[in-house]
């Protein structure tokens, strides 16, 4: 677990579940050098872990898999298929965490990466 990275996305939802509305707000945390990312959206005392199917390769699919288990919702029939993860609103730090792993065990991203938050309150 990377301790700075856990910390940039916990603030982030910390400020989504505080500062956003009920519907419609969402908090994308992006890797500035590849561009991956992980997005989440605040839907009633819920946050929402959204990743878009179209940013990941075979191999990272299969890693998402191995981290999430059967935690992971597939949707491929969506608008936008991506696998989906349900967190309370206030479990922002278990939510982060899994955020981090995501970066680190999912996408091979630097431990010391420069992730960008976007913030839609």
């Amino acid at each position: 677990m990377t301790d700075k990275t856990v910390d940039i996305v916990a603030q982030g939802l910390r400020r989504l579940v505080e500062e956003g509305n009920l519907q419609g707000s969402f908090a994308i945390f992006e890797d500035r050098t590849t561009g991956k990312f992980v997005q989440f959206a605040l839907v009633g005392n819920s946050l929402i872990c959204d990743i878009p199917l179209v940013q990941l390769s075979g191999t990272e699919r299969a890693r998402l898999h191995a981290i999430a288990g059967p935690a992971a919702t597939d949707s491929p029939k969506a608008e936008a298929p991506s696998f989906q993860f349900v967190f309370g609103a206030k479990d922002t730090r278990a939510a982060a965490e899994f955020a981090d792993r995501v970066f680190v065990e999912v996408f091979n991203i630097p431990t010391d990466a420069d992730i960008k938050t976007t913030l839609n309150l």
